[in-house]
């Protein structure tokens, strides 16, 4: 999996440059002269907008042209931080201005009459058929509990006539639906850059090598969780476990890439909404319910090796080989570590959130003095905040939570986020990984019931 100080490709930032950033249209009307009769076109209306969108700095667009690869909090994935530190105060059509100057091909989804919602990306083009078809299908089918809010990808294979490149960008595409917010639009920038540091980090394997090493060590174990069952050797039980071992690592890999990049993401854009560092978000409060529901997707990834490793550790405890014992124990937490991780990451984001809205946290006193329950003000002096808890949803990365005390509607949107991951693994490589650790667990109870048979 590499090792070692981080490493780079000499990749260049993708862009085009601030010479080719496209203008952006001005907040009020057209400049008239819009055909023969010289109306000026309407401007926009923002009174349904929990934010102006032109309100705000402006992007730092020369850092377009700067590269600082480093490695997040956040399971340790690189980035560039220019690309994040441009944006962190901008206003919204600033933000789309520096996000189109990365070479970034950004479109915007109308769903419902325009008038109804706050027209916060006035200024883009609206999808074309075809990307439509892409939004429908990771929307994972449009469920009354939630919808779609953004979607980041490359736009490359699928009959586009594009390759997709180990370690090049093709064609990288961004689609907000028109009404969601800043945080929306950075968070699938956050995406882009996530993709980027992976490609140019030459110490991070591509996703084909993935592949390769998945299904390699899935053999390994095959092999020899076979022969060791036709006879019980000390040589055969190692190796077995060094598969295990490499193979558990994979499966953490790749939910890092897929639903714990959404935790990476939300826990880093609540860590600098905290510091007061992200702003313009659109959002009185930033919420960890995204965060969890992404986790929950990852949990069971590495479910179907336990046994395999049980067995290991078992038969290292009655045949006395002590050292496989030991190495067993020491694998044991490599394979929910990233899990493990997660959610201490989620528990942090709900201390951070608390703390800035001088809430207390269970058993933990608020501003006020005063315990109180999870994520509510203490029962001294009431604690002055913009809102309370959402109780209409907030806007993650692309799907908006209901109201938590609405459980029907919850679990709709739960089940619509699952689709939503899903449907972002493009060359199938998670759905790949869970199949193979099926299999291998029906071949452990094969070998066990052989054994228990006395065959």
């Amino acid at each position: 999996m590499g090792s070692g100080s981080i490493r780079f490709a000499s990749v260049a930032t993708f862009t085009l440059g601030s010479a080719l950033a496209l203008t952006l249209a001005a907040c009020g009307g057209g400049g008239g002269g819009g055909g023969p009769s010289g109306h000026a076109a309407p401007a926009p209306d923002f009174k349904g907008c929990a934010d102006n969108p032109t309100l705000g700095a402006s992007a730092i667009m020369s850092y377009s042209q700067r590269t600082e690869w480093v490695k997040s909090d956040f399971f340790g994935k690189p980035y560039n931080r220019y690309d994040l530190e441009a944006v962190l105060d901008a206003s919204t059509t600033s933000t789309t201005e520096y996000v189109k100057s990365l070479g970034i091909s950004l479109y915007k989804i109308t769903t419902g009459p325009a008038s109804k919602n706050c027209p916060t990306y006035f200024n883009l083009p609206d999808a074309t058929e075809a990307l439509q078809l892409v939004w429908a299908e990771a929307d994972g089918g449009g469920a009354d509990g939630g919808s779609l809010q953004g979607l980041h990808f490359e736009n490359c294979g699928r009959g586009t006539g594009k390759g997709c490149k180990e370690r090049v960008l093709v064609d990288p595409t961004i689609i907000v639906m028109h009404a969601s917010n800043r945080h929306t639009l950075v968070h699938e920038l956050m995406h882009h850059n996530f993709n980027h540091g992976e490609k140019a980090d030459m110490d991070r394997p591509t996703r084909s090598l993935l592949s390769r090493m998945m299904k390699s060590y899935e053999a390994g174990v095959a092999q020899y969780l076979k022969a060791y069952s036709e006879l019980p050797n000390r040589g055969d039980l190692m190796k077995l476990l060094d598969e295990v071992k490499n193979l558990a690592k994979v499966g953490n890999e790749l939910v890092v890439r897929g639903p714990l990049e959404e935790v990476a993401i939300e826990g880093m854009l609540i860590d600098l909404w905290a510091k007061g560092e992200f702003k313009n978000t659109g959002r009185t409060e930033p919420s960890t319910w995204y965060m969890t529901v992404s986790r929950e997707k990852a949990l069971g990834t590495n479910a179907d090796v336990k046994p395999i490793l049980a067995m290991i550790v078992k038969e290292a405890q009655e045949r006395f080989w002590p050292e496989i014992e030991a190495e067993a124990n020491l694998v044991a937490p490599e394979l929910d570590r990233v899990l493990n991780e997660s959610a201490q990451m989620i528990k942090d984001a709900d201390a951070k959130i608390a703390r800035a809205l001088g809430r207390s946290l269970a058993g933990q006193p608020g501003a006020d003095g005063q315990t109180g329950a999870p994520g509510q003000p203490g029962t001294g002096e009431p604690v002055t905040v913009e809102s309370g808890p959402p109780t209409t949803g907030t806007e993650t990365l692309g799907i908006v939570a209901v109201d938590p005390e609405n459980t029907v509607q919850r679990e709709q949107t739960r089940e619509e986020i699952y689709r939503h991951i899903d449907s972002l693994d493009r060359d199938g490589l998670g759905r790949q990984y869970r199949d193979m650790m099926r299999k291998l667990r029906k071949d452990l109870q094969l070998v066990t019931k052989s054994r228990q048979s006395g065959r």
